[in-house]
């Protein structure tokens, strides 16, 4: 074991290896998060769950990535569900095996009381054996809890819908954000959603123009298919069009009162329309029309500084998001892995197939 002790976790709760469990141990569960209904219904009753904790989420992640949700969780099978800690198991002979909350997702606060959640990590850190590189967990606003260190930091960008839709307007950047979307009704860009497949294609095929120009590749459009399958209305895709051509889309997606901005898509020879900012304008008036209380902007790399003014324009607000890690504590971002980086230099040029196929290769390994 990664620590030495090893912890082992039976159908009647967990104990340290070698002796008995004894009446002062906290027992700890696994449950299959698809299968135990418990598990939706404390998600939609606690404050921190966000769309990423949600069963529709962990399905997709099963359904194109061939990944096993499991969660961790002090409460005995007979009791309601009062805490849990949702992991995703991800086997790779490329990047190694690992435990991640969750693959693919912005952040995953663990649900619970501080007591609860340090028996959880406590219990998720023994379950770590040597065949697991790390086990990281992504939460939104905890102090780091020992063994676990920082392992990586972003920003992430809150934008309050409370106030009426006039409000939000004028607390938006005046020369740049304002400006771009007037030019843009000015121009006639028409902005339309849904969940079809044409939707899709439209979005897919500016978000592979979109991967392509910062050296990366796309992920599967399998992913945003299983997306579209398991979120169902909890999915938009928003695309934004002039003379009938597709020039900008996005993916927003829903969780009680939260939208989530997270994936975007655009043509730069398009860009000085101002189709994107009327493309997030109006996924975020309908949100503030829907009922939902934020628009979460998703998460933003701190040396990203560009992205980071850029959601900032919209009267957001940023707190520092930080990845906990207990084990391996290396460089661990594939597209910092120096081969990677040699190969991101060729990506611009590949045709897209090629640079569609290495995206389906790689993305099983990096969630």
């Amino acid at each position: 074991m990664l620590n030495g002790t090893a912890i082992r976790c039976y159908p009647n709760g967990c104990y340290r290896e070698g002796r008995s469990p004894r009446s002062s141990d906290i027992a700890i569960f696994q449950i299959d998060p698809l299968r135990d209904p418990r598990w939706s219904s404390l998600v939609e009753r606690s404050v921190g769950s966000c769309v990423f904790h949600t069963r529709e989420w962990l399905k997709a992640l099963q359904q194109a990535f061939r990944y096993e949700p499991l969660v961790f969780t002090t409460s005995r099978p007979e009791d309601e569900l009062r805490n849990g800690l949702p992991f995703c198991g991800v086997r790779s002979w490329i990047t190694g095996n690992r435990l991640v909350s969750l693959p693919f997702s912005d952040h995953c606060e663990p649900l619970g009381s501080d007591r609860e959640v340090r028996e959880l990590l406590r219990a998720v850190t023994g379950k770590a054996d040597s065949r697991v590189r790390y086990v990281e967990v992504r939460p939104l606003a905890r102090e780091v809890p020992e063994p676990f260190l920082e392992s990586e930091a972003f920003w992430l960008h809150r934008l309050d819908l409370r106030p009426d839709v006039p409000d939000l307007y004028r607390r938006l950047h005046k020369s740049s954000i304002q400006r771009n979307i007037r030019r843009a009704q000015r121009l006639g860009v028409r902005v339309e959603q849904g969940r079809e497949e044409h939707h899709l294609e439209q979005f897919y095929k500016l978000f592979v123009l979109t991967r392509r120009r910062f050296h990366i590749p796309p992920h599967p459009i399998r992913w945003l298919r299983a997306l579209v399958s398991c979120l169902g209305e909890k999915m938009q895709i928003w695309v934004a069009s002039h003379d009938n051509c597709p020039v900008a889309a996005m993916i927003t997606l829903r969780h009680n009162r939260v939208v989530t901005y997270k994936y975007g898509a655009s043509d730069s020879q398009f860009h000085s329309l101002g189709a994107v900012s009327l493309l997030f304008w109006t996924a975020i008036v309908q949100a503030k029309l829907s009922g939902a209380q934020e628009f979460d902007f998703g998460r933003t790399a701190v040396e990203n500084k560009g992205l980071a003014t850029f959601k900032k324009r919209w009267g957001s607000e940023a707190s520092e998001l930080l990845y906990w890690r207990y084990g391996e504590l290396s460089q661990h971002k594939w597209e910092s892995r120096p081969a990677i980086t040699h190969l991101k230099r060729c990506f611009e040029y590949l045709p897209d197939t090629v640079l569609i196929g290495v995206g389906n290769l790689l993305y099983r390994h990096i969630g």
